[in-house]
């Protein structure tokens, strides 16, 4: 079998679950985000900044 018919057969059917697995990812990442940004609200109602600006720094990288 030649390459190109094994990446021919494959490929969109691969690059569907790449396509999935990236989106997944991302979407995980935008929740992560999320409850980051969330937890940064709370620790400086509570006055801990220390712990906000910890949290505030990882989100500019």
């Amino acid at each position: 079998m030649s390459s190109s018919q094994s990446s021919s057969s494959s490929s969109p059917e691969v690059e569907e679950l790449r396509t999935r697995a990236v989106r997944e990812q991302v979407d995980l990442y935008r929740q992560l985000r999320e409850q980051l940004i969330n937890e940064v609200e709370r620790y400086q109602r509570e006055g801990n900044h220390k712990l906000a600006s910890i949290i505030s720094e990882s989100l500019r990288e």
